[in-house]
């Protein structure tokens, strides 16, 4: 579902974008970081397996339940690369992570699962915990600052006329098959809280109770909504990766408090779209890089809400026309064809794009992701991975990451 009333405006869109493989340039640079990762396993995050019960741990919610282990994921975009971790000897895979936002909605889920299946693609799910709580049990959760039971997105996103229990049940039925499948579940947190008082405000403590909190709204499932023999969506007490509500917050913060839970990263940056992912207080950040986008005045992430609203501005989402809502599709699409086609040629740095689960402006966003999943995916040397498989990647060439950066490699020709 999507985050609503949180389109973000601010800080969003970053420019100039580079235009040469190897130039740095950004509005948004990326603060130096020490060495040292965590390497804690994740089910369902890229095929690797955890244990099937969930402990409670030191400083968490105090949960316990069981989390089913993942099987073998059907699909293995990681079995692209050669041994060595490089094709000709030198050169990095494209990756290409794929990732939504809000991920509660089990008929989107399967579209998406289909289209990686269809091209050996593996993609990243962040999961608001609200929304495995019903409107009736709402107050279970509180966030830091805010009153128990309120949230900046609602709730369990039940279409009318159904029951929230048994939506609640598909919903975290469709998360488990997803990771069963190698897909990977990550962290959006509780109730996503942008903007004042929200969670750009949140010291380290605030953070450490949002994530007591949604960890136990995860483990809690059952519990929680009267139901029996379901379970947590996924282990979130071995969960790989976040991603912080409108990319927010005081991540210097918040690093400590997700490294000393076994999070091996953080999704929540903005950088340059030739720079790296690098080390940052343990976690690798990863983050999105300003594009130029046919219609739009300045360079923006490749992500639906803040390239709807460069086009809508303050209009309301549904009121543009057919024909203006297949002009953004193919402005994006486009704009995506061209960077992929510019990195997979050059400087072979990740790129990242990220939809929200929705439809918006006429399905235009999921259009585009669609074409790139179906003509990117399968290309050689391209690698539709998830956040954690890409992880693993990194952790087990660390030390070369500063000659990547540099364009040190053999480049693929035309």
């Amino acid at each position: 579902m999507a985050c609503v009333g949180q389109r973000p405006t601010v800080g969003r869109e970053v420019g100039p974008s580079p235009t040469a493989a190897g130039d740095p340039a950004s509005a948004v640079t990326p603060v130096p970081k020490p060495a040292g990762v965590a390497t804690t396993a994740v089910a369902g995050a890229g095929g690797a397996t955890t244990a099937a019960v969930a402990t409670t741990a030191a400083g968490r919610a105090g949960a316990t339940t069981t989390v089913a282990a993942a099987a073998a994921p059907t699909v293995d975009p990681m079995g692209k690369i050669p041994a060595g971790g490089y094709f000709d000897g030198n050169r990095p895979p494209q990756f290409l992570l794929l990732s939504f936002d809000g991920a509660a909605d089990p008929a989107l889920m399967a579209r998406w699962r289909a289209a990686a299946d269809a091209s050996q693609a593996r993609l990243t799910f962040y999961l608001s915990a609200v929304y495995l709580l019903g409107k009736q049990n709402r107050t279970i959760y509180q966030g830091p600052g805010h009153a128990a039971g309120a949230s900046a997105i609602g709730f369990s996103p039940t279409p009318q006329g159904q029951d929230d229990a048994a939506y609640i049940t598909a919903v975290v039925r469709s998360l488990q098959a997803a990771a069963r499948a190698g897909h990977e579940i990550g962290n959006h947190f509780g109730g996503h809280w942008c903007g004042a008082g929200g969670v750009s405000t949140w010291a380290k403590a605030d953070w450490a109770t949002e994530l007591n909190q949604v960890e136990s709204v995860v483990l809690k499932v059952d519990a929680n909504n009267g139901l029996t023999g379901v379970g947590a969506p996924y282990d979130p007490l071995r969960v790989a990766g976040a991603r912080t509500p409108c990319l927010e917050g005081k991540l210097d913060d918040l690093y400590p408090v997700l490294k000393a839970r076994g999070y091996r990263y953080d999704a929540s940056n903005t950088h340059g779209l030739f720079d790296w992912p690098s080390q940052r207080k343990g976690l690798w950040a990863f983050g999105f890089a300003g594009i130029p986008i046919a219609g739009l005045e300045r360079p923006t992430i490749p992500v639906d809400f803040s390239i709807s609203t460069g086009f809508n501005g303050a209009a309301v989402q549904g009121t543009l026309t057919t024909e203006q809502t297949n002009q953004i599709y193919t402005a994006v699409q486009a704009a995506y064809t061209k960077t992929l086609d510019q990195l997979y040629y050059g400087a072979r740095t990740p790129f990242e794009i990220s939809n929200h689960f929705n439809s918006s402006d006429g399905d235009a966003y999921n259009r585009a992701l669609e074409d790139v999943i179906r003509t990117w995916c399968v290309k050689a040397e391209v690698v539709c991975a998830t956040y954690s498989q890409a992880v693993s990647w990194l952790d087990a060439h660390a030390a070369d990451v500063p000659a990547l950066q540099s364009g040190k490699f053999t480049k693929l020709a035309r």
